[in-house]
């Protein structure tokens, strides 16, 4: 061999040479080679690295036509050791689903943005051919392992910079969040054989998910609230509030299940005023009525981040301008630097004996 491969271990190179024995020559061998070791130069390339290579490696099915490409495509050896050498994660995608590669291949679709629109179409088409919501979520997962590695990959070679990557989380994540909370409400609504004409929830986000801020570990923080209450519906005497609570229910069960596809989203409802103690969604007058009466500060600065997931658009807007007037109060009775050091005062009072990054900054 002609370099001398530092970067890769004398058992790596013997597997190399065992899935490619009589299949290429000596010569497209040394250049195979060759080419692995100045690409894992690029990285720190540890023994974990080289194990998530030989386990990419090992997951497709055809590794001689595969390794063959590598010489006539340099950029697949490219992406399949950014992957190995950076992510164990997108590494786990691709060793469950080494189909995805050939996606990732293709420059375009890596340079492609993630859009709301086209997440929701993508979708919506797989999904209406189900009618098990099980299938459903299954999809869903497998939906969400094949985008973020798209997103990991970009930001992993540097063709989106941080703001777009954590945008393209966030639009992945409301259209996941979306689709996943109306099939839920479906489902219930059909489990009672019951009919509603007009949308009477608004599902809205708040915290890095309002903000378009997700990273790829992030918590996704929601609030739900529906227009009235009314009296029960006469054929399974429950009313629309029961419904709904069940149907948030069903969502939290299969967003955050951990299946063999992995969970689709820790989601997290303890935003809501009065917190886990209190009802999973209230109604728009009971919500505007807290934060008339009992909002805190905290809530003010929670809000700023608030933005639509799905449901009532309608519902949305007029919830959303009832509340400038609490988030930007006309004058405040304390100044704005003093109430922000007493939160964070006492958020570090509360948490003295916890280790969490957040406190020390």
């Amino acid at each position: 061999m002609s370099t001398t491969l530092s970067n890769l271990s004398e058992d790596f190179i013997n597997k190399i040479i065992e899935w490619t024995e009589g299949f290429l020559s000596p010569e497209e061998l040394d250049n195979l080679l060759d080419m692995m070791n100045s690409e894992a130069g690029k990285y720190y390339f540890s023994n974990s690295s080289e194990s998530n290579l030989i386990r990419i490696i090992s997951a497709i099915f055809d590794k001689v036509s595969f390794l063959r490409d590598c010489l006539k495509y340099p950029h697949h050896l490219e992406i399949v050791i950014a992957i190995g050498s950076s992510s164990n994660y997108l590494t786990d995608i691709v060793v469950r689903n080494p189909e995805y590669l050939y996606q990732v291949f293709d420059p375009d679709y890596l340079q492609r943005a993630v859009k709301l629109d086209t997440a929701l179409q993508e979708l919506s088409a797989i999904i209406n051919r189900y009618k098990n919501l099980e299938t459903k979520a299954k999809f869903i997962r497998l939906y969400k392992r094949r985008i973020i590695l798209k997103i990991g990959l970009s930001d992993i070679l540097g063709i989106e910079d941080l703001k777009t990557t954590t945008l393209h989380l966030s639009i992945l994540a409301k259209a996941i969040n979306k689709v996943l909370f109306e099939i839920c409400h479906e489902s219930t609504l059909n489990k009672y054989n019951l009919t509603i004409a007009e949308t009477r929830y608004c599902l809205v986000a708040l915290g890095k998910l309002g903000g378009d801020e997700v990273n790829y570990s992030s918590d996704v923080d929601l609030i739900l609230f529906y227009d009235k209450n009314t009296p029960p519906f006469p054929e399974v005497k429950k009313d629309y509030f029961e419904i709904l609570s069940e149907a948030t229910l069903l969502f939290i069960n299969h967003s955050t299940e951990i299946t063999e596809q992995g969970y689709i989203y820790r989601v997290d409802f303890r935003l809501r005023p009065d917190g886990k103690t209190s009802p999973l969604a209230r109604t728009y007058s009971d919500l505007t009525k807290y934060y008339e009466t009992r909002g805190e500060d905290w809530e003010r600065q929670m809000l700023l981040k608030l933005s639509f997931v799905c449901g009532s658009e309608m519902l949305f807007n007029s919830f959303y301008e009832y509340l400038q007037p609490f988030i930007f109060p006309a004058s405040f009775s304390r100044s704005l630097t003093e109430q922000i050091k007493k939160m964070k005062a006492n958020i570090e009072f509360m948490n003295q004996d916890k280790e969490d990054v957040k406190l020390f900054t």
